[in-house]
């Protein structure tokens, strides 16, 4: 059959751009994973790349960003958490050593951190494991209830049926036991959602059809046929299994590209299958030809006709060939397009998986309860008094079990409603009044009366009362009671009389005993007697201080006068103790040295002086001992002297008054130098003889002696002349004089020749050698007369480079200034060229849209725009309104 498909045309470019604007609004997961410098793999290059590009970031992103970042800033931001730094680094070289990423970053070990990766429903399950990624409810972990589709995410539908987590209870005892039955049985692979007319992307970007497993086993759909009930047909071939999961959802699309298709998870793309805007078809055969699904939807009559949204199965347990199971998706994709593609259809669910319970049934045929449920307990049935209550207190209110309510006359207190009777009693059902009420209250500030709703009443008045009591004055009515005024005043001023009042006689003044001062500080414990302070006991003034003189002053009481009487510190190590400023100081400390070095003298506050026997050093007074120790208090001396000085020149002896004694001797000796001769002892000194004669007459030798062995001729490097001009700095080397370097010639002139004659010495000889007349702006300079002259050409400074402007300076040469103009960077898919920092920068991209929907239009950096492939299908005939589809090869 021939159908009319309209299609919405987009520009493809509007498109990118918009998608390019989302993604470059956070950062992503590249593909490969790291490669920021777009080279097709993630390598050193990559760590390298992201290291200047941290270093520049940290610097607050100033100055010229890093070349070598291919893509946008925010991507290179590799764990996503809003920086550029050294652990967005170290991700990378794993990545480059293809090594799995940290699992607390990366669980589902795909190379790209998890909080990086999309998650459009904000459940916690990245899209690319979210089992339903549009709907938040539905996510691993996840409570499975009862409503036919896979909540948790483990592949099984309403598991563990009325069971732990599938349950119905609805808590209410009363509506009976609820069971949760889950899907029919039978079901198989269906169709339950279909984009026919997204809006936003073209038909061909963003058709896509979902297919629903309610199953408990996984369906391989590979080789299976999708077709219409026209001539569109395609063969899955996925080049391996395609799997809709257990329980689970599979999208078959026009495109596969998200950033194409409307951010749609396609899992396959087929080819020359088309869904119209009109009515169509989609029937899914399996390997054997047989039809497993099909949905033959119209143009609206029965089904929905959406544009921009899709059509929803309502329920997976409906017809889904009866527009009545359908309805339209409200939930948001993206580009405006609305659906829940891999998802359950929550937005237009209508499907019960629960079977209701029994209703309990509370009535007991007992007229005198109430009956109910409670929800938690079940059944009540209350007897109720309150349900017979005719509110009329002259009845006896009853209840007969089978014939309900009673009511029968009494003669009962009750109340008339009037509160200005009394004895009201009950007659033929009816409340009678008896006398009248007696308001006297016998209150002087009350004025009485009756108030039928009240009763009796008594107005407060202010009249002239008497409160009984002589202790206040003035008294009045107020609010209904005699109110006292002010009290009298009973202060006589004395602090030996208890000033008062008695109620019934009025002001008192009773004599106390209370303390009291009777202005003197020279007495104590001042009291009343008979009405009068008495002054008592003198103070005790005595401050138990040596140091101060006592007495007592009536105006302030004691006083302490210091003095400086003589008194004891209780320190034995000071002398004459005397008072000073009320403290009694010691004077000065005891002599206690007794002259012993053998003693160490001290003073012990508590004894005095003391001397305890040392082991100090002493002297015993013979000059013949040493090392002499103090031992019990006395000086006893050590090991004898040692007087042998070892010099062969003296005799040693020892004097017990002076010590060693060394006698000067003349004997023959020897001073230790081969440079003497016929050495002997004088005044305690070996004195050598006459010195040898060591002179050999040689420049080149330094005569000397050795002490050791005599006489020496030592090499020497002393200055000397080998007769030769053209030699300096002549030495003496192996005891010969040898000439040195040849003497500086060079007069530092490049236009003269020098040299050296070995009788005259230097000589400088003018040249035409080349040279540098210092202008870095001349060429081919060349010596002259022994002067250099500047050449006549300038200096080529072409460096080739049109993004540098290039001049000479004769002071520093050739310069190269960066320039803005015109360049070719040697890519034909940038325009409009431009030199930037010595560099040509590429432009925007050029305009490679030929308007021809049967080309697929790209652009080659070597040869710049591309249009292919545009031929028809050989040997097709154009089908009315569909000239793309069927005139051009599928190119998606």
């Amino acid at each position: 059959m021939i159908t009319l498909r309209i299609r919405t045309k987009i520009s493809v470019l509007v498109a990118l751009l918009l998608v390019a604007a989302a993604v470059d609004a956070s950062a992503a997961c590249l593909t490969p994973a790291g490669d920021i410098t777009k080279n097709n793999t993630t390598n050193v290059i990559d760590v390298q790349c992201l290291t200047l590009v941290s270093l520049w970031y940290l610097n607050g992103s100033t100055g010229v960003q890093p070349i070598c970042l291919q893509t946008s800033v925010s991507d290179a931001d590799i764990n996503c958490d809003g920086n550029i730094n050294v652990s967005d680094v170290q991700l990378v070289i794993l990545l480059a050593l293809k090594q799995p990423l940290p699992v607390a970053l990366d669980a589902d070990a795909d190379k790209c951190v998890d909080v990086c990766e999309a998650d459009i429903d904000g459940d916690g399950d990245p899209d690319s494991s979210d089992c339903a990624p549009y709907v938040a409810s539905v996510f691993h972990g996840a409570i499975e209830a009862c409503n036919g589709y896979d909540d948790d995410c483990d592949g099984s539908i309403d598991e563990l049926h009325a069971g732990l987590h599938a349950t119905c209870d609805d808590q209410n005892v009363c509506t009976g036991t609820e069971s949760c039955v889950g899907l029919p049985p039978g079901l198989g692979l269906m169709i339950s959602e279909i984009m026919k007319d997204p809006t936003g992307i073209t038909d061909a970007n963003g058709e896509w059809f979902e297919l629903f497993n309610p199953t408990s086993q996984p369906i391989d759909i590979n080789g299976w046929t999708i077709q219409d009930a026209g001539t569109d047909t395609h063969v899955i071939n996925n080049g391996g299994p395609l799997i809709v999961p257990a329980g689970g959802y599979l999208i078959l699309g026009s495109n596969a590209d998200p950033l194409l298709n409307g951010n749609v998870p396609v899992a396959y793309q087929y080819s020359f299958f088309f869904l119209a805007n009109a009515d169509d078809e989609i029937i899914l055969k399996d390997l054997g030809g047989a039809i497993i699904d099909q949905v033959f939807y119209d143009n609206g009559p029965t089904f929905p006709d959406p544009v921009g949204a899709s059509m929803a199965l309502k329920s997976p347990a409906a017809d889904n060939n009866l527009g009545a199971s359908w309805s339209t998706s409200s939930q948001l994709i993206a580009f405006g397009n609305l659906g829940t593609p891999k998802s359950p259809n929550v937005d237009v669910y209508n499907f019960d998986a629960c079977d209701a319970g029994t209703s309990l049934d509370c009535d007991d045929g007992n007229a005198c309860t109430e009956d109910g449920c409670d929800p938690s307990t079940g059944c009540q049935n209350d007897v109720n008094v309150a349900i017979c209550d005719d509110n009329n207190p002259c009845t006896d209110d009853g209840c007969d079990p089978a014939t309900g309510c009673t009511h029968a006359n009494n003669t009962s207190v009750c109340d008339d409603g009037s509160a200005c009777t009394t004895n009201d009693a009950c007659d033929s059902g009816t409340c009678v009044g008896g006398a009248g009420l007696n308001c006297d209250d016998g209150d002087l500030c009350t004025d009485d009366g009756c108030d039928p709703a009240s009763g009796c009443t008594h107005a407060n008045n202010s009249a002239a009362c008497d409160d009984g009591n002589a202790c206040t004055t003035n008294d009045a009515c107020v609010n209904g009671t005699c109110m006292g005024g002010s009290a009298p005043n009973c202060d006589d001023g004395d602090v030996c009389t208890d000033d008062g009042c008695d109620p019934a006689s009025g002001c008192t003044h009773a004599n106390n005993t209370g303390a009291c001062d009777d202005g003197n500080a020279c007495t104590t414990n001042d009291a009343c007697m008979n009405g009068t302070c008495m002054g008592g006991a003198a103070p005790d003034c005595d401050d138990g201080d040596i140091c101060t003189d006592d007495g007592c002053d009536p105006a302030s009481g004691c006083t302490h006068a210091n003095n400086t009487a003589a008194c004891d510190d209780n320190d034995a190590c000071t002398t004459n103790d005397a008072c000073m400023n009320g403290t009694c100081m010691g004077g000065a400390a005891p002599s206690c040295d007794d002259g012993d070095v053998c003693t160490d003298d001290g003073c012990d506050p508590a004894s005095g002086c003391t001397h305890a026997n040392n082991t100090a050093a002493c002297d015993d007074n013979d000059a013949c001992t040493t090392n002499d120790t103090c031992m019990d208090g006395t000086c006893t001396g050590g090991a004898a002297a040692d007087c042998d000085d070892g010099d062969v020149c003296t005799d040693d002896g020892c004097n017990p008054t002076s010590g060693c004694t060394h006698a000067n001797n003349t004997a023959p000796c020897d001073d230790g130098s081969a440079c003497t001769t016929a050495d002997t002892c004088a005044a305690g000194t070996c004195l050598g003889g006459p010195a040898l004669d060591c002179n050999d007459g040689d420049i080149c030798t330094d005569d000397g002696c050795d002490p050791a062995t005599g006489c020496t001729h030592t090499h020497n490097t002393a200055s000397c002349d080998d007769g030769n001009a053209c030699t300096t700095n002549d030495a003496c080397s192996g005891g010969i004089c040898v000439g040195g370097a040849a003497p500086d010639c060079d007069d530092n002139d490049v236009c003269t020749d020098d040299g050296c004659d070995p009788d005259l010495g230097c000589t400088h000889i003018d040249n035409t050698a080349a040279c540098d007349d210092g202008n870095g702006c001349t060429v081919g300079d060349v010596c002259a007369n022994g002067v250099c002259a500047g050449g006549g050409a300038p200096f080529d400074c072409d460096d080739g480079d049109p993004c540098t402007t290039d001049q000479c300076d004769p002071d520093t040469g050739c310069t190269y200034v960066f320039n803005t103009a015109a360049c070719d960077d040697g890519n034909a898919c940038t325009t409009n060229d431009a030199c930037m920092n010595g560099a040509c920068v590429g432009g925007a991209a050029p305009n490679c849209d030929d308007n021809n929907e049967c080309t697929e239009d790209g652009c080659d950096p070597a040869s710049g725009c591309t249009h292919g492939p545009g031929a028809a299908i050989p040997g097709s005939a154009p089908r009315p309104a569909e000239p793309r589809h069927y005139l051009c090869p599928e190119i998606f």
